[in-house]
């Protein structure tokens, strides 16, 4: 009897201590998802809906050269790809759209998208724990 109430009780335990240890460092390390602009200017990268892996610490890439990589900026979080990284300021536009797009200073970018998600739990595997 002693053994089943171990198995019934300490195993699902263990595991549920373990997913929370790693949600957290999960989020300590800077990753979490964001819902996406539903304009649909990133398409056909990130469709409408769809939800992404986005790298909050901007500390980690703030200093390095962003053309081709998509931000988050704005208060809406608004994700598009960096055409032209001109030191602080920016050239941005949606995937969608052949001119146009957004300037804006190194100060505005709230983060860096990663990928669109596919499997929330692996994502924090790979990104909280060896990220």
């Amino acid at each position: 009897m002693r053994k089943l109430y171990y198995i019934l009780f300490s195993i699902p335990t263990i595991v549920m201590i373990l997913l929370a240890t790693g949600l957290f460092m999960f989020s300590a390390k800077g990753y979490g998802y964001s819902g996406v602009s539903p304009t649909g200017s990133m398409y056909p990268t990130i469709k409408t809906g769809d939800r992404v892996l986005i790298n909050w610490n901007v500390e980690s890439f703030i200093h390095r050269n962003l053309t081709g990589e998509v931000i988050v900026f704005g208060e809406m979080k608004i994700c598009h790809r960096v055409i032209l990284d001109e030191g602080e300021w920016l050239h941005t536009r949606g995937d969608a759209y052949t001119t146009g797009g957004e300037h804006l200073t190194r100060d505005e970018i709230k983060g860096l998208f990663i990928q669109v998600s596919q499997d929330e739990f692996m994502e924090m595997l790979r990104y909280g724990w060896t990220g």
